[in-house]
Order: structure tokens, then sequence, then C-alpha cells
């Protein structure tokens, strides 16, 4: 796991992105997953979350002056041109479409963590919350490698998100994001073929590579 820098031990105020409105601090990660040209929506949308102690809070934020592709688009297999790659920060694989044209959205998501959950070594940060990511489009299922589905505290609760996690492969076999330098940095020499299939291995793949 690559270790953080020195420099974010001593001191993280320069992580700082605002304050919610039930008086959480907000910081960004080291290795930022938000998405450019947004932060200062981010900074002005964040006093408006509640809280309330949740683990994961997602947020959508719709406004006239929001005016950003959307990259996320519906996807014909039989169609268009996939396929997989790993982001930088992801351990999964997710799904890109070749040759699309992205639309234009005025929404903007804000995921956000409570920083004691997150493992060692992601973030310094251990008290507020940390941005998990932020974006402009609308809300997309969890990637169905997120290790979110393989927790829960109760039978049912596992029960209840192997569920999701079947939803989210649906999902991911009819949506797919168009690439982008910027917004989705893809890891070199990572892409792979796509095949509906293909979804339901990596999944036990991404769980062999770790956090």
């Amino acid at each position: 796991m690559e270790q953080i820098p020195s420099a974010y031990e001593d001191s993280y105020e320069h992580l700082l992105l605002g304050t919610l409105a039930t008086g959480e601090r907000v910081y960004d990660k080291p290795e930022s997953h938000l998405h450019a040209g947004i932060e200062g929506f981010v900074r002005e949308f964040l006093p408006r979350i509640q809280a309330s102690g949740k683990e994961f809070i997602e947020a959508s934020f719709r406004d006239p002056r929001i005016r950003f592709p959307a990259r996320r688009v519906s996807i014909d297999p039989a169609v268009d041109d996939l396929f997989l790659a790993q982001r930088k920060g992801r351990k999964g694989y997710t799904v890109f479409v070749r040759n699309r044209n992205p639309g234009t959205t005025d929404n903007i998501v804000i995921v956000l963590r409570r920083s004691d959950a997150y493992p060692e070594g992601i973030t310094p940060v251990r008290e507020g919350y940390t941005l998990a990511t932020a974006f402009a489009g609308e809300q997309a299922a969890r990637e169905p490698w997120d290790p979110w589905f393989d927790k829960g505290d109760t039978p049912e609760e596992r029960e209840r998100r192997g569920a999701l996690r079947a939803e989210s492969l649906q999902y991911w076999r009819s949506n797919a994001l168009i690439p982008s330098s910027q917004e989705y940095p893809i890891i070199e020499g990572s892409e792979r073929p796509f095949s509906p299939d293909l979804l339901t291995q990596i999944i036990d793949e991404s769980k062999s590579m770790g956090k």
C-alpha cells in the first residue's frame, strides 16, 4: 500500500474543504477524488449537508450555474465499443465506452465518509468527514467490486448488500463512463476487453488485491 507522505503526518489543515451544517469538518484525501473544476461548488454546498453521525453520506445538488460534461452514459453492449480499466486510486475495474460524446449536467454529487472509518494509509485525518468523491453528473450505482458489499453486522444486512451488488452488476452492464484523463485517469496497461461475465469475475479478483 502506498504510504502517505510524511508532510501529511504533521498537519492536514491544508486538506480542509469546509464544515457541514451539523458542525463536522470535511477534508480532502491526499490522493483526491475531487473532479476538476467543481471544488468551488463543493465548498459552497457542504454547509447544507446534515451528517447525523452516518458513516456514508451521499448528497446531490442541482443548480443552473452548474454546466459540466456528463460522462456517464447508457450503453448497448451489442453496439458500443466497451472496455474495462482500473482507475487510479481504485482497486477494481470500471466499465468505459469509446467514441461517445458526453452530455451536459447541472448536478453535482458529493460523497463523504466518516474519517475514522477509513483504513489506515488512505488519509491521515481521523476527525470529521473525508471526501470520498465529488463529481458532476447523476449518482451512479456503486461498482460491483466495492468492499462495502461484503460488509454488514447482521445476516440480514449482509443479505441486503448482496442484493444491492446484484443490482450493481445489472447497472454496470448497461452504463459506462466516457474516458477522461482529468476526471477518470486510467492506470496504464490495465485495459481489458469488456464482457458481462467478466464483471462477475473481477469481483473475486478485486478481493484478492486487497484494499
